[in-house]
């Protein structure tokens, strides 16, 4: 089985990347000097203090927002029903999430995200702090083979599992190798954008047909799922440029 595991996934690569690297480094210290620095990318997992005055504060949406995006993501009502249900079923799952989580979302007006001395811990896979434009560099970094080899990075191109059942968020994800792969906007059999959402909506997606790299970032948070209404506005505009040059 297969489930959506964010705060713990980063832990996990955190300790082998520990073992494996030569200097026993973190995997916030590893990213920092042999990605984010040589590159020039701004983008911490760990922030330090002296960065904290740039970092936008995190808004939860407002009923009406919720509700309206809600409305257009089909699989974001599909997720909270589903959720909402097993709660009723006394699935351990939807409860694990809740108490696992409580340090960095919950439900009240004061989000715990926002606390300056969350910023600075390593969590890799639920605490990365940046701009989009640094976010869209660490993943265009793939298409200019500065992190993989040539075979690597074609390896990378296909999910190892294909609409499979998420045991955590009971929706169908597409997966390989730390990514999730989403069926390109033309619908063309075996192209797929590869990358990862974010909480409330935060996305980034390399597409391996057009050489693209773009990354959607917000601290107004949106939906649940992996699809915001803004980004997609976004995304087909970029796409409908793409086209026309």
């Amino acid at each position: 089985k297969a489930g959506y595991h964010a705060v713990t996934f980063g832990f996990l690569v955190d300790q082998i990347i520990r073992r494996v690297d030569e200097k026993h480094r973190s995997q916030a210290q590893f990213f920092q000097e042999e990605i984010a620095a040589p590159n020039g990318i701004e983008f911490y997992i760990g922030l330090p203090m002296s960065e904290e005055y740039r970092v936008a504060r995190i808004v939860s949406p407002p009923l009406r927002v919720a509700v309206r995006e809600m409305v257009s993501s089909q699989r974001t009502v599909l997720m909270m029903v589903n959720l909402g249900a097993r709660k009723v079923k006394k699935d351990p799952i939807p409860k694990a999430i809740g108490t696992t989580t409580k340090f960095l979302i919950s439900p009240t007006k004061i989000n715990p995200i926002n606390n300056p001395e969350i910023h600075q811990l390593e969590i890799a896979s639920a605490n990365g702090i940046g701009t989009a434009i640094a976010l869209a560099k660490i993943i265009s970094l793939l298409q200019e083979g500065k992190l993989f080899s040539e075979n690597m990075l074609n390896i990378l191109k296909q999910p190892v599992i294909v609409d499979h059942i998420d045991v955590v968020i009971g929706l169908t994800k597409s997966k390989g190798y730390g990514f999730v792969y989403k069926e390109s906007l033309e619908n063309i059999p075996n192209q797929w954008l590869i990358g990862h959402s974010g909480y409330g909506g935060q996305n980034v997606q390399y597409d391996p047909k057009h050489d693209l790299a773009y990354a959607y970032i917000t601290n107004g948070l949106k939906c649940a799922e992996d699809i915001s209404r803004s980004q997609m506005r976004l995304q087909k505009s970029l796409y409908k440029c793409l086209k026309q040059a």
